[in-house]
């Protein structure tokens, strides 16, 4: 299941980054919010990917 749940996020990550890639203009201010935006992207990511391997790994989260 872990292992499911890194190529979901990868997948998920891969398209939005994709996307953004799509939208970004050229600029300096337009780079700015491409690249936050990509970040924005990653936190997202990552913060799924605990909260997925939080739910997996540990039958009562609380305990933590």
């Amino acid at each position: 299941m872990t292992i499911g749940l890194l190529l979901v996020l990868w997948l998920v990550g891969s398209i939005a980054n994709a996307v953004l890639g799509k939208v970004d203009a050229s600029g300096d201010r337009a780079s700015r919010i491409g690249f936050w935006a990509r970040q924005g992207v990653s936190l997202l990511v990552a913060a799924l990917a605990l909260i997925g391997f939080v739910s997996i790994w540990f039958d009562d989260p609380a305990n933590l």
